[in-house]
């Protein structure tokens, strides 16, 4: 499946890792120095925001827990569902009331490495899958309208 503006999903997985998220180390270090930025200092149960894909590795060594981004919520994402539903195509009114450009990617992200950090994953992933399904229906109906209309301008 392409993901928005012909990147894959794993390519998209991938920019989306550079991502700040918040998080709650389990150990002290002063700081980290990366191409990205200066992180740290690491204190236990200091949070701070770091790189996603630090932030992934982190947890797979059991070294911090992951802080769920503020629109990772069940409400939240509830009236993301309302507001895709209301609107007819998709639009950048809807982009701007979007969580950020790969969304998505971050929240498969999350609920497959972090999943014990998020509360109700399972409901937040149906919810997130619906999203993702309404916004393929909506581009799948613009695409053959497009393509319609091509036709009989021939």
């Amino acid at each position: 499946m392409e993901g928005i503006k012909g990147l894959s999903m794993s390519e998209g997985e991938f920019i989306c890792q550079n991502v700040l998220i918040g998080v709650v180390p389990k150990f002290s270090y002063e700081k980290v120095i990366l191409i990205q930025g200066i992180f740290g200092p690491f204190k236990p149960q200091k949070p701070l925001d770091i790189p996603l894909w630090l932030a992934l590795e982190l947890k797979r060594k059991k070294m911090c827990d992951i802080q769920s981004p503020s629109w990772m919520e069940e409400e939240i994402l509830k009236n993301m569902i309302e507001l895709e539903k209301q609107t007819a195509e998709t639009s950048n009114k809807l982009e701007n009331k979007l969580p950020g450009y790969y969304f998505f990617e971050i929240a498969i992200l999350l609920l497959h490495h972090a999943a014990d950090d998020i509360e109700n994953p399972v409901v937040l992933r149906t919810l997130i899958e619906d999203i993702f399904e309404i916004r393929k229906t909506k581009l799948l109906k613009e695409m053959k309208a497009s393509s319609l209309s091509k036709e009989r301008v021939k």
